[in-house]
């Protein structure tokens, strides 16, 4: 028996118009639909979608396609079966009428995954509009499962994806002829998708530094203040680029395969469709793609091994997979023609298309040809082991444990020497004291340099208190009994006074990075509550009435910004208020003015409630937290 159907997409705001396609189609045959938003989204595209009836939520965009589609994951529950699509995915009108239908199927049948094919419709630069059925079947209808989620391939893993699915042995294909998405695309946008594949994860299957020119692109784009896709493709829009950029653009033009045919449509997308004036550079060059690719080189061998595997098994080709395969063909270890007969002895063959494999037991998949003498390397011998059920319920855990305190950690080298004298004899006891003790030793430093260890004991040597509640005047009456105040950068508390001096029975919790503050802070105040932590680490949800910071915000980086006030509005309860006090009169590297800082806080959701001159002390913010449904 289907419990729910959940339609699932993410959206940004140019976009809204493209999604509601799918979702006019879909809605009326699903329980839910579930639709994540970014800052580009307003007010009236949001309610656009909840007339649709749609759910609504924010999420701050992150630089990540794989961060975003797990959003969506998230509000759905263990066991619903959940269609999900990208804006320019449409399911078509027979496939939205059965959908019920085809889930009670696949429920009887006990598969968990089905893949729809594409019907690619692109608009071409001259008006013309081409149509066709591709080879491609796409993993858009699945039951979630305890432990579903995507995962970022490849190097820098934030483009693209995989589906994982905790235990999946059987996946079935949906009859093309009956069931598909149009894969509606414009030439430009084509384009332009390249330019973000290339400058978020250096194109390909995410290959980051693999890509030779992505280093050298990022360099570029970092000393321009350009750290995000927005910033970077509002900054290309504009036109008149940097001219390092432009000399990249030039010597990236040539065709090839993956990340550097992604690279030639960066710039055709930049002197081909926006800024067709700046074609000629100041020397008298004329940008033009080079689009000649020589039979049996490797870009021409990894475009036939990508054919291939779309034609076989109805996807693009895994990364892993592809370099090897390519490799033998032209290493003359392996036929171009034998390729599609390795590919149909694979099991993810045998799942999608020749049925269930007869054999009992777990089976699992390796992305690389079995007939071919290939180095099997680590990548793709974890790419091995994810395919697996032991994988998720017993290596999966062990890797994560370690993981996190190794990460968690700052004198590794000390530490897992002392970890391997003890091992033998090492109880839980004695690792936890370890770990509380490399803790409370790791310097404090702040995105500005600051050692706030040392500032935290130059401050522990002033009288206390040394402030009282008129610092808090002008919001003095927006403050209630028993509020719940979470103070971010609480140094040794020494605004706790203020707050008292306002309200005496307000909950207080602090945070910090140093430990010599939060040490003092515990002291003077047990009766409170504080974390040794960074703030991009903070993971409270729905619990303050109230998040403080006093020039906080000025010592950390953009970055940091970016990652900190997000954190701050899931903290707050519905209509809790952010309350900052910063310098605000001259914008540097860490700092904004009163303007800046009033713009970069309200895109990140929320409302400006008032802003006070506190003299030497900066401005006083007073923001409220805007609720996304």
């Amino acid at each position: 028996m289907v419990e729910l159907i959940v339609g699932c997409v993410g959206v940004y705001g140019e976009r809204i118009e493209q999604a509601s396609v799918c979702i006019k189609r879909l809605r009326p045959h699903v329980d839910r639909y579930v639709v994540i938003v970014d800052e580009s989204v307003t007010e009236d595209q949001k309610q656009h979608l909840k007339d649709l009836g749609c759910e609504v939520y924010f999420h701050p965009w992150e630089d990540s396609m794989v961060k975003m589609r797990n959003q969506y994951l998230e509000k759905c529950q263990t066991d619903d079966w959940i269609m999900v699509h990208d804006p320019d995915e449409w399911f078509c009108e027979k496939f939205c009428e059965d959908t019920r239908k085809i889930c009670e199927k696949a429920d009887k049948e006990d598969l968990v995954l089905l893949l729809i094919n594409s019907h690619d419709i692109t608009y071409q630069a001259d008006g013309t509009k081409t149509e066709s059925i591709s080879d491609f079947f796409k993993n858009l209808i699945f039951q979630k499962k305890e432990g579903t989620h995507y995962e970022g391939v490849g190097e820098v893993k934030e483009v693209h994806e995989t589906l994982i699915i905790p235990g999946l042995t059987r996946a079935m294909r949906l009859p093309k002829e009956t069931y598909w998405y149009e894969h509606v695309k414009y030439w430009h946008e084509v384009w332009e998708r390249a330019a973000r594949n290339v400058f978020l994860a250096g194109g390909g299957n995410n290959v980051g530094e693999r890509n030779p020119s992505w280093k050298p692109l990022r360099e570029i784009c970092d000393d321009l203040g350009l750290d995000n896709w927005p910033s970077m493709r509002d900054y290309l829009r504009k036109g008149k680029i940097n001219r390092h950029l432009r000399e990249w653009l030039w010597e990236n033009r040539i065709e090839g395969f993956d990340f550097d045919h992604e690279e030639m449509e960066f710039g055709r997308w930049y002197f081909e469709y926006l800024h067709l004036e700046e074609k000629e550079f100041p020397d008298g060059r004329i940008w033009e793609p080079v689009h000649e690719i020589p039979f049996g080189t490797l870009p021409e061998v990894m475009r036939y091994v990508e054919q291939t595997y779309m034609e076989v098994l109805g996807r693009h080709a895994d990364q892993a997979g592809k370099e090897s395969y390519s490799k033998a063909i032209l290493e003359g270890r392996m036929r171009r023609e034998d390729l599609s007969e390795s590919l149909k002895r694979s099991l993810e063959y045998q799942q999608k298309v020749a049925g269930p494999p007869s054999t009992p037991g777990e089976r699992i998949r390796i992305p690389v040809p079995v007939n071919v003498d290939v180095q099997i390397t680590e990548d793709i011998f974890l790419e091995a082991l994810k395919k697996s059920g032991t994988y998720w319920e017993i290596i999966k855990p062990k890797i994560d444990v370690g993981s996190f305190i190794l990460d968690s950690i700052w004198n590794r080298e000390e530490f897992l020497k002392e970890f391997y004298e003890k091992w033998d004899s090492l109880t839980i006891r004695e690792l936890f004291e370890m770990l509380l003790k490399s803790e409370e030793e790791k310097p404090a430093i702040g995105d500005d340099g600051i050692n706030w260890d040392e500032d935290s004991k130059r401050a522990t040597e002033q009288p206390y208190p040394y402030t009282d509640g008129s610092t808090f005047e002008y919001f003095k009456e927006l403050i209630k009994p028993h509020f719940r105040v979470l103070e971010v950068g609480c140094q040794i508390a020494s605004w706790l006074w203020a707050w008292r001096d306002i309200e005496p029975t307000i909950e207080y919790v602090g945070v910090d990075l140093s430990s010599h503050a939060i040490k003092v802070a515990r002291k003077r105040y047990p009766e409170c509550e504080f974390h040794l932590m960074n703030a991009r680490d903070m993971d409270f949800h729905d619990e303050f009435d109230i998040v403080f910071t006093h020039t906080f915000l000025q010592h950390t980086n953009l970055r940091t910004k970016e990652i900190v006030i997000p954190k701050m509005w899931k903290a707050l309860k519905e209509k809790g208020l952010l309350i900052i006090q910063e310098k605000s009169d001259v914008e540097t590297e860490t700092n904004f003015t009163e303007e800046g800082w009033i713009k970069f806080i309200t895109e990140r959701g929320f409302d400006l409630v008032k802003s006070h001159d506190q003299g030497s002390d900066g401005r006083g913010y007073v923001f409220k937290k805007e609720l996304r449904r």
